[in-house]
């Protein structure tokens, strides 16, 4: 089947059989996509911003390869909340797999497959069709399975059956591909020793690696294990893994590796992430699609990821909304570095309040970046709206308040990415500071410091920074508004041509909320009627 006739059945057949058609520019990325495949290409890099329906994309591809050529695909994301949107999609015929404790135990009432009967009495057979089950043989014998990122690293040690290989990789929001395999690659532990260079840190992991796996047989022998030797047993199963990973790789290349002695902690990071991606991730399929809406630099993201430059190609999609309906608008408050926010908080959150009091009436979000300036910024705001705050135990459930409408305005620190804030759920977002890697982390250091990594620093504050003003317009008919108010944003503009257009084309600098008040009385009509009836 040629391509333009797949592109004409997929609609057919697929889309408008279910009430849809092509959204704009999604058939000629599916045909970028299967060309490039078909022309010798390894790797094909979608940069496109929200809307434009990425998903189905991906699908199509898939789709076309296994009825052209049999091909099988396994579609990964980091974002768990992409894989439920995948399993309730009526256009995607793909089965997904998720960890066991998304699986109900049909045994025990409360429990999951991952803590059930079945998993803590070797000696209990089960009679049920358990759903974890019945979704893993799902998975493994479609065509397409979806899955997480960690579910498919940690795929490669389970000791259950596995998926192997296949021959197309999709990863989806793959923007985050260096953070997840940071965070994959990276082991933190409890232990009063001291260590001098890497050498030190090889012998240690030795021994404890050899404790753990002398730890783990005995837990394996038991037959019945009670929840608090379950949740040891998995915990030790991840530091095998890690510590087997960490073994292995430092071997080939101890510079690759930084650690760090805090007090009783020790943290051990990967720098460059690529080996780990390539051995877990890359060589799971001959062929790759990585989509994001904010891949940004095909130079750069292949030299984070590992992937090989001249065997990728990528694809940069403009955006198909309105531009007068998600304005980025810089308004220079304050310099928030470490040594210049003290002074910086009060403007801030003047400035907040009377974006708050502009927007009465519809819900918005601040990105503190950190806990500390969040804290700061509540405790100057005043408002007459509902302004809530969380901390790191409560953030999901106050996140869920903001959702049910119960707070107007949410002061929030980590929802900068994997949240769809569409329509009334916000109509507004502040940046309080530009999402600069923190050098409280020792790769980061390592990479920016140490080896003046300076396009590398910018590169992923920019992705973080282009993200976050992703978050409340997400659609061709919604429309919401970002303020940037640390004056840092002067810096990165410098740097403008490492933005996508779609991002730079919605950029207004300002020097008054009174100028961005003039401007949506001028542009918006939905705003210009709240306002008035306010009045």
């Amino acid at each position: 089947m040629r391509v333009e006739e797949f592109l004409d059945k997929f609609e057919e057949k697929v889309l408008k059989a279910r009430g849809y058609s092509y959204r704009k520019k999604q058939r000629e990325i599916i045909r970028f996509a299967i060309n490039s495949l078909e022309s010798g290409k390894e790797n094909v890099l979608i940069n496109a911003p929200p809307g434009i329906g990425k998903t189905v994309v991906n699908y199509a591809v898939a789709l076309y390869f296994y009825l052209n050529y049999g091909y099988t695909t396994l579609y990964t994301t980091p974002q768990i909340p992409l894989l439920d949107q995948i399993e309730r999609d009526p256009l995607l015929n793909v089965a997904v797999i998720k960890g066991r404790d998304n699986y109900p135990c049909l045994v025990e009432p409360g429990k999951t497959a991952a803590n059930g009967r079945c998993v803590r009495d070797r000696r209990f057979k089960c009679v049920y069709d358990c759903p974890y089950r019945i979704a893993k043989m799902k998975a493994l014998d479609y065509p397409i399975s979806a899955m997480s990122f960690a579910y498919l690293v940690y795929d490669r040690f389970l000791g259950e059956a596995g998926f192997g290989n296949r021959d197309l990789i999709i990863v989806d929001e793959a923007d985050d591909l260096e953070s997840w395999a940071e965070e994959f690659g990276s082991f933190v532990f409890k232990t009063r020793n001291e260590f001098r260079d890497i050498h030190d840190v090889v012998v240690w992991a030795r021994a404890v690696l050899g404790n753990v796996k002398e730890r783990i047989s005995e837990l394996e022998k038991e037959d019945d294990l009670s929840s608090k030797d379950l949740e040891e047993l998995e915990k030790l199963r991840k530091y095998e893994i890690k510590l087997t990973v960490f073994l292995s790789k430092v071997r080939k290349n101890e510079r690759n590796w930084v650690f760090e002695k805090t007090n009783s902690e020790l943290v051990v990071k990967p720098v460059k992430v690529g080996d780990i991606l390539g051995d877990l991730v890359w060589s799971r399929g001959n062929l790759r699609i990585c989509s994001s809406a904010t891949i940004l630099e095909k130079e750069m993201f292949c030299k984070t990821t590992g992937l090989r430059y001249k065997s990728s190609v990528m694809v940069d999609v403009g955006s198909t909304f309105p531009v007068e309906n998600r304005m980025i608008f810089y308004l220079p408050v304050a310099k928030m570095t470490k040594d210049k926010r003290e002074k910086g908080y009060r403007p801030i959150a003047d400035a907040i309040a009377e974006i708050v009091e502009m927007f009465e009436g519809y819900r918005g979000i601040c990105h503190a970046h950190s806990y500390e300036i969040a804290r700061e910024i509540y405790s100057r705001i005043e408002s007459k709206v509902r302004v809530g705050i969380h901390d790191r135990r409560n953030r999901k459930s106050v996140f869920n308040m903001f959702l049910r409408g119960e707070i107007d305005f949410l002061i929030s620190v980590g929802f900068s990415r994997g949240i769809d804030l569409k329509y009334d759920l916000a109509r507004y977002q502040v940046i309080t500071k530009c999402p600069f890697p923190s050098l409280s982390d020792v790769r980061v250091r390592e990479l920016w410091v140490n080896r003046k990594a300076w396009n590398w620093a910018r590169y992923v504050t920019i992705r973080n920074l282009v993200q976050t003003c992703g978050r409340i317009v997400r659609a061709e008919d919604d429309w919401g508004y970002t303020f940037i108010l640390d004056r840092s944003f002067e810096y990165l503009w410098k740097y403008a041509g490492y933005f996508p257009l779609y991002f730079t084309e919605a950029v207004k600098f300002v020097d008054s909320l009174d100028e961005v008040r003039r401007w949506l009385l001028e542009k918006n009509m939905s705003y210009k009627q709240n306002y008035m009836r306010r009045k």
